[in-house]
């Protein structure tokens, strides 16, 4: 598996339209880490400049929720689509974590082994930093669990100078190789999911040695 991320000129704009994106590959998150009574449709697309990523997530959820909110929360605990990456000679992977409504976390994993506060070392950014990355979704902010069918999108903008004090990434992005996995998950819902693009095992997002290339 590997997905290539084109580049474009200029920004997309960030009015939810999936077929002004039709540039970028498409990536389907379909393994599914534990058994699961509902089959969302998760859809990725990615595009960048010589100093951002860009990225839009097409969901066709059910059960999808958005309880927290501000940056750093505990997104993962509703309806969430993730992002982690492996830059190039980096001592460590990003996790970019973003909820239905919006909110979203971000921390540098050095050593992914569990601790009861986090990982063995890691960094979490702090707002300074992580707020540079900008999150828009087309639901509210906050919301209790919609029980009905939900399609939702998400675009987010991910500047790389929000990377740079933990890791040294060249720009422009041109010709670089990472390593990255795309997640859906949603703890907390009535009808919990974890789902990924490239198959991992066990249910754990955090394995690295599980990430694919990303080709720019």
């Amino acid at each position: 598996m590997e997905y290539t991320v084109r580049k474009i000129q200029s920004p997309p704009t960030n009015d939810f339209d999936w077929h002004a994106w039709d540039v970028a590959e498409t990536a389907e998150l379909t393994f599914f880490s534990k058994p699961c009574d509902i089959r969302p449709r998760i859809q990725l697309r990615l595009l960048h400049d010589a100093d951002h990523i860009y990225g839009f997530y097409r969901v066709e959820d059910c059960y999808t929720l958005a309880r927290h909110s501000g940056y750093a929360s505990e997104v993962w605990k509703d309806s969430c689509v993730e992002f982690f990456f492996h830059p190039a000679g980096a001592g460590g992977y990003f996790n970019l974590e973003m909820n239905a409504g919006g909110s979203h976390l971000m921390q540098f994993v050095r050593n992914p082994r569990r601790r009861p506060d986090g990982f063995q070392d890691f960094t979490r950014i702090p707002p300074e930093h992580g707020t540079k990355v900008s999150v828009h979704t087309t639901l509210p902010q906050t919301f209790e669990e919609l029980p009905g069918p939900t399609t939702w999108m998400l675009q987010f903008t991910l500047p790389i100078e929000t990377l740079q004090p933990y890791c040294k990434v060249p720009t422009p992005l041109d010709g670089q190789r990472w390593t990255a996995n795309f997640y859906h998950c949603a703890d907390d819902s009535s009808h919990p999911r974890w789902m990924t693009w490239a198959p991992l095992t066990p249910t754990n997002f955090h394995a690295p040695q599980f990430f694919q290339p990303l080709l720019f």
